[in-house]
């Protein structure tokens, strides 16, 4: 065991006497190393080469800490391989020179703190397991936040899902409320929905027109006004009723005068619609009834409804 070394207990340092240690000045250009950077594996393998020539002992049996002196070259401090194993199994973490060799001309100030020479193979058993635990617990973290990312992709997965199923739930049932029974049709909903649409494009006669459709709305509610001022007790015979968003012609057959003029004067209150033209014959086998042709054009601003020019 080495003597002359001083231990502080509660840091967990021992600090051993500068005689007590080898010493050296390396030509950091000799090997090719970055002073100013700490050697990896193979540079210090070449750095224990060239300490081997200031030192007694083969560089096989020490272990080696380099310290940068900022010009080009290196302090190392050397100790015994055994020495050093045996103060770190003495729960040690950190093994350093009491002091400085007073001999040594070093180019910069070398705090005897940073010739650490528990490192590398040597690292004390304190600091490899709190390296390892702190590994461990990154490692548990980068799972745990996995494991998290997975559960909320799943669980938006699964709300997506469901939101899907609902949708066509709601779109099946609307199709089934608008559909008529399928009647032996295996079709889906779907696709017996466009051929509905398909003929009525094809009934309104606008070649499959979006606007088609609409246009047939409106002249089904301007149908449904021409019924609420239709005469009830008037005899008349409808031939022919055209609604467009231009005009409204009626063509038909009352049984008298007093029918005909009632039909006139009950479609004078129209809204929206105007008597642009009506023509009235007598029918050659009841010479009381009227054939008649009656034209409703749209009412512009500023005229009156029932006008006839």
């Amino acid at each position: 065991m080495i003597g002359n070394r001083h231990r502080d207990s509660a840091a967990r340092t021992s600090r051993i006497a500068a005689c007590q240690l080898y010493w050296s000045l390396l030509d950091a250009d000799v090997t090719g190393a970055d002073h100013r950077r700490s050697p990896n594996a193979s540079t210090q393998r070449r750095l224990m080469y060239l300490l081997e020539e200031d030192v007694p002992v083969p560089a096989e049996s020490l272990h080696a800490v380099f310290a940068s002196l900022g010009s080009k070259r290196l302090l190392a401090c050397a100790i015994h391989r055994d020495v050093l194993e045996s103060l770190r199994d003495e729960g040690l973490n950190y093994v350093v020179p009491a002091e400085l060799p007073p001999v040594l001309a070093l180019d910069a100030p070398v705090n005897p703190m940073d010739l650490n020479l528990l490192h590398g193979e040597f690292r004390s058993h304190t600091i490899t397991r709190r390296i390892r635990r702190n590994a461990l617990l990154a490692g548990l973290s980068i799972l745990a936040a996995g494991l998290l990312m997975f559960m909320g992709a799943e669980r938006r997965s699964a709300t997506s899902k469901a939101e899907i199923l609902a949708t066509n739930r709601a779109t099946q049932a609307l199709l089934d409320e608008v559909l008529p029974e399928p009647r032996g049709d295996s079709r889906p909903a779907a696709l017996r929905l466009t051929q509905e649409l398909r003929l009525l494009r094809q009934a309104v006669g606008v070649n499959g027109s979006d606007q088609s459709i609409g246009t047939a709305m409106n002249a089904a509610v301007e149908l449904a006004e021409l019924m609420r001022h239709w005469p009830i007790d008037a005899e008349i015979r409808t031939e022919r009723l055209m609604i467009s968003p231009a005009m409204i012609e009626i063509r038909g057959e009352a049984a008298d005068l007093e029918a005909w003029a009632n039909l006139k004067a009950a479609l004078t209150d129209l809204d929206g619609w105007k008597g642009h033209q009506d023509v009235d014959t007598a029918v050659a086998r009841h010479p009381a009834a009227r054939s008649f042709t009656l034209t409703l054009t749209p009412q512009t601003a500023g005229s009156s409804p029932g006008a006839t020019p």
